[in-house]
């Protein structure tokens, strides 16, 4: 766990502090929005090439339509 969380800290997501015995983490929002809007800006792309490939996936195996979960 203390590999992840150093990753995390390293990356700016997260602060931890250890008193004695007990370490206490907290994200930090300002990366976390950052990432936030990064995926949305790129979301409506991502959607239209899947949609397109679902097109393709669907011609390519016609008698499978249906079976992907849509």
């Amino acid at each position: 766990m203390l590999q992840h969380l150093d990753v995390l800290q390293r990356g700016g997501l997260v602060r931890s502090e250890k008193i004695g015995r007990v370490r206490s983490c907290r994200l930090e929002p300002a990366p976390m929005r950052a990432v936030e809007q990064w995926i949305g800006e790129h979301r409506a792309v991502w959607e239209r090439r899947l949609d397109l490939l679902g097109d393709v996936l669907d011609d390519a195996f016609p008698d499978q339509k249906g079976h992907r979960g849509t």
